[in-house]
């Protein structure tokens, strides 16, 4: 299957024409975060910025790595002072462990292993995040 190319300018209209309360979704996964102390998050899929700019409102201060695979979608992001990588979900993810690590909307086989491998990934926080955002 190849990569789907988002288009950043029309992505947030989209995704709320086709995502049946895209603003709730965006409000629990970073509700979800809350009960975790973090001062390093890693979000895989970060696209524009939209679900980290919420994550990061309730974690004033920690640093975030983000990485997705369109340089187009990241270059929307403007997430100042975050460490925004450019790759595939399928890559190895990047070094050091994470306090926190969320997504929402990004489906890929690689989310398994991201949730196996984060150190110290929040279990609550994968929990709520997976089932806001399993495929069916």
């Amino acid at each position: 299957m190849g990569q789907f190319h988002w288009d950043p300018d029309g992505y947030l209209q989209l995704m709320r024409s086709e995502v049946p309360a895209y603003e709730r979704l965006q409000d629990e996964v970073a509700r979800a975060s809350e009960a975790v102390p973090a001062r390093s998050a890693l979000e895989l899929g970060t696209g524009t910025g939209i679900t980290a700019r919420r994550v990061l409102a309730r974690h004033p201060g920690v640093r975030l790595t983000g990485i997705d695979a369109s340089a187009e979608m990241l270059g929307h992001a403007q997430l100042t002072g975050a460490d925004l990588r450019v790759q595939d979900l399928g890559d190895p993810l990047p070094d050091g462990a994470f306090d926190l690590v969320f997504s929402a909307l990004a489906v890929h086989p690689s989310m398994a292993r991201a949730r196996r491998t984060s150190s110290r990934a929040s279990p609550p926080c994968w929990r709520r995040a997976a089932a806001s955002c399993s495929a069916t």
